[in-house]
């Protein structure tokens, strides 16, 4: 009888304690998932900014160069119109170009913040 209550009360242990393990790999996983999305998301907000910063400064740029061209030809609406078709030339070109490369960049760099995070928290899983 000694034995059949050991047993039982192993078993009892060994139920709570796979319990737990769940719980806290669930947590764990909740967890890993709010780091990555936040390491996202910060990574999105930062590129984001730079290139609205790069966009800003191009336009500004641009209006300068505008007024420049338009100042030599001694016309200032020709400058922009000048200006405005060569971006136009410019942008097919780049579009043309090197929309797949630029896709495939994209998609690369995603796939690498979000899964090179989980690669390593698989190593350390290993680890353990």
């Amino acid at each position: 009888m000694l034995m059949k209550d050991n047993l039982t009360e192993d078993a009892e242990k060994l139920s709570q304690n796979l319990k737990e393990y769940v719980s806290a790999r669930i947590e764990l996983q909740k967890l890993t998932f709010v780091e990555e999305s936040t390491r996202v998301f910060s990574r999105f907000f930062s590129t984001t900014i730079i290139w609205l910063l790069a966009i800003l400064v191009l336009f500004f740029a641009s209006i300068g160069l505008a007024i420049l061209i338009g100042q030599w030809l001694e016309n200032p609406a020709l400058g922009f119109f000048i200006l405005a078709a060569g971006l136009v030339v410019f942008g097919l070109i780049f579009y043309l170009l090197s929309r797949k490369w630029i896709e495939q960049s994209v998609l690369s760099n995603i796939y690498n913040m979000v899964f090179s995070q989980k690669k390593m928290q698989e190593d350390d899983d290993e680890k353990e």
